[in-house]
């Protein structure tokens, strides 16, 4: 994220749902990210999650907080 710069937050997993395709179990999970307030960060980014395998977040959405110190991320990962 942000050029590849690493950032800290928190996370907390929102949701997770499963389902069969073509044989295969696959599922999406949803969660929510805080990270300092930062203005190069767009929706249209992702997330890399080093300390977890390198999972990959795509970022849903974005709300800023109060006097822009913390952005809430809410960010989808597909699982295979």
């Amino acid at each position: 994220m942000a050029g590849g710069r690493r950032i800290y937050g928190s996370y907390e997993q929102v949701s997770f749902s499963e389902q069969a395709r073509r044989g295969q179990i696959g599922g999406s999970l949803q969660a929510t990210v805080r990270i300092h307030y930062r203005s190069d960060v767009t929706s249209s980014m992702r997330l890399r999650w080093v300390s977890r395998n390198d999972r990959i977040l795509m970022i849903a959405a974005m709300v800023e907080g109060p006097r822009q110190l913390e952005l809430e991320l809410t960010v989808e990962e597909q699982a295979a």
